[in-house]
């Protein structure tokens, strides 16, 4: 089970993915006149973004899981 101090890591990571997905649709937005390569390259690597984000949180929400079924057992065995 990860400690406290890589869940906060995870948690922090995971901040900076949005912050850079939010960073790149600003972009994305600000550059209306670009390419449509241009444009496509912005995209994927959203897409990219996207994923690792999504892949991230689904690791966190295991943990989280994980930590309360370990609690509920703990609770029903008193301890």
């Amino acid at each position: 089970m990860p400690s406290a101090d890589e869940v906060r890591a995870l948690s922090g990571a995971i901040r900076a993915d949005a912050d850079t997905l939010t960073q790149r649709y600003a972009t994305l937005g600000a550059d209306a006149t670009a390419s449509i390569g241009e444009i496509r390259e912005a995209v994927r690597k959203m897409s990219v973004d996207v994923d690792r984000l999504s892949k991230r949180t689904d690791s966190l929400l295991a943990t989280g899981d994980e930590e309360l079924r370990d609690t509920a057992r703990a609770v029903r065995s008193g301890w």
